[in-house]
């Protein structure tokens, strides 16, 4: 993983995706704030960002590995994206090299593998932390806000998850609804 050179432009992710398909780590990609219009066009923006992908399933890694997917999975994309990071094979679409290369996909048990040291911008862990016990999730909390910057660092979990204890002081509620949260000071 490349690590965020302060100052340079880097962006970095890590995800913790747990969905139904894996295919919401490439949406990430369209629906933040790097996917400007005018740095798609130029593909600049590519150049800028890496992203983690973690799952402890590997059928889940494998998919998001291949990148390949079904033509409905792109019905809330901007309707450039299929069009511009994507090419047809078969009757699936494949996800650009350019793109895919940004991605690590690799195997993590939240449970016994080491807590995340690098520094991320922003975090999604969407429905993964309602299936552990109370003291585990806060510290999967304050593992998450302990690598997130300050004033900048953005965290998101799923619609059912809530953020608690002594860590929610360490985070601004920016979205109820998606549960999207900002690291504060």
């Amino acid at each position: 993983m490349k690590k965020r050179k302060r100052g340079r432009g880097w962006i970095s992710y890590f995800f913790f995706f747990k969905q139904k398909t894996a295919y919401e780590i490439y949406q990430c990609d369209w629906s933040s704030d790097v996917c400007s219009s005018d740095l798609l066009a130029r593909r600049q923006w590519l150049n800028r960002v890496t992203i983690d992908a973690t799952d402890i399933d590997r059928q889940c890694m494998a998919l998001a590995e291949a990148a390949r997917y079904r033509p409905t999975v792109f019905e809330e994309a901007p309707d450039h994206f299929r069009e511009e990071y994507c090419v047809p094979v078969d009757d699936e679409y494949q996800v650009i090299p350019q793109l895919r290369s940004l991605v690590q996909v690799r195997h993590v048990d939240l449970m016994r593998d080491p807590p995340l040291t690098s520094e991320y911008d922003l975090v999604v862990c969407r429905n993964v932390v309602i299936y552990f016990d109370r003291p585990t999730q806060e510290q999967l909390y304050q593992t998450f806000a302990d690598v997130l910057p300050e004033e900048k660092g953005v965290l998101v979990l799923g619609k059912v998850e809530t953020l608690f204890g002594p860590v929610q002081k360490q985070f601004t509620l920016l979205d109820v609804r998606e549960r999207i949260y900002r690291r504060c000071a």
